[in-house]
């Protein structure tokens, strides 16, 4: 997330105010560089008040154990999935053979899914599209692909929740529900639960198309880095939402990335270079979803690298794009990682309803 939190890296392209926004950081800078590192109790009292179910944000210290102590955030996706891996057998669902070459869904028919994968060979899988362009067999479309590990024992033996539970947690009612959470290694705690964890590795170029979380979500960036787009759910009657009884009820045909991009103009990322879209399919996407221009301005946009988590509220609309990792980083090397993110997911509580533009009556017609 360098646009963010380096504060206009001059790397970083320039950006169209009119079509997206940056996300917002959690963290205050001046009060860092003034005081040194602000409390999580503080990061908490703002998310609480500026963002749990308003808007989404971004921080690193909700997963600062995680990159620097545990074995996935110090070795990636190898660490744990490889051949030596402590999580290598554990099944896992591979998604692949998309219908369009880089767009997944995990139900429905956009593309392959095989249940109880080993995970070290759906890694081995994900490895061989990221391997470089020189190569025929990795530049082609079919080669993308993307798997879904549950947070097994295995994986959270080493990982500590408690900074991410601090700030993301919610009232204090729920804290003696947390007391036993002491020590590195246990499952995660309230409000988050192992049925809702997951991990989640892609190759370069692929696609989690436009749609919308009943929950809320934090992303973790562990390896590798992706482009995320988010517009607000008072634009659902925009969105050209599918139907809502419908195998995917809660996606949008929308290639938001598409869209956005067309209108900031070329560079911008979101697509790889061995991509052939252009300037017109872009205009195609505009002209298709015309009702869609209502959001320019306030679709929010990220790019995620190691060590940031994203907040996503419920029913925010997000799209999300693997970058390709052979490109020059921030910190001037190159890396040729797997995606690698850490998805924890949480219920609303009693005082936040569904949003009333994604009821059921309430989605735009197509």
């Amino acid at each position: 997330m360098a646009d963010a939190f380096d504060f206009g890296d001059p790397g970083e392209t320039a950006r169209d105010a009119s079509a997206s926004v940056p996300v917002p950081v959690l963290e205050r800078v001046a009060h860092k560089a003034a005081f040194g590192t602000e409390s999580l109790e503080s990061l908490a009292t703002r998310f609480a008040s500026d963002f749990r179910s308003k808007s989404p944000c971004v921080t690193r210290r909700a997963a600062a154990q995680w990159m620097s102590e545990s074995r996935i955030g110090c070795g990636g996706g190898e660490a744990v999935f490889g051949a030596r891996g402590a999580a290598r057998d554990v099944p896992v669902v591979l998604l692949e053979k998309p219908i369009d070459g880089k767009t997944f869904l995990g139900v429905g028919e956009r593309c392959s899914r095989v249940d109880g994968v080993p995970a070290h060979e759906a890694w081995a899988r994900v490895r061989r599209g990221n391997e470089p362009r020189a190569s025929a067999r990795a530049s082609a479309a079919s080669e993308r692909c993307y798997f879904r590990a549950p947070l097994s024992p295995e994986l959270w033996e080493d990982l500590d929740f408690r900074a991410a539970r601090t700030v993301f947690g919610g009232d204090s009612s729920s804290n003696q529900k947390n007391e036993c959470v002491k020590n590195v290694g246990n499952a995660p705690p309230f409000p988050f639960s192992a049925k809702t964890a997951s991990l989640w590795c892609s190759s370069f170029g692929c696609v989690t198309p436009t749609h919308f979380d009943l929950c809320h979500g934090l992303l973790t960036q562990i390896a590798g880095r992706k482009r995320v787009l988010l517009v607000p759910p008072e634009h659902t009657r925009s969105m050209y939402r599918a139907d809502p009884s419908g195998v995917n009820g809660n996606s949008s045909p929308v290639d938001l990335a598409l869209f956005v991009t067309g209108l900031a103009g070329p560079g911008r990322g979101f697509r790889d270079e061995t991509s052939k879209e252009t300037n017109e399919d872009a205009e195609r996407e505009r002209a298709r979803f015309s009702k869609l221009r209502v959001a320019l301005g306030e679709i929010r946009e990220v790019t995620l690298e190691p060590g940031d988590t994203l907040y996503i509220p419920p029913f925010w609309w997000h799209h999300v794009v693997t970058l390709d990792p052979l490109v020059q980083t921030r910190v001037e090397e190159k890396t040729e990682t797997v995606s690698v993110s850490l998805l924890l997911a949480f219920d609303p509580n009693g005082d936040e309803s569904v949003h009333p533009c994604v009821e059921e009556d309430g989605y735009g017609d197509t």
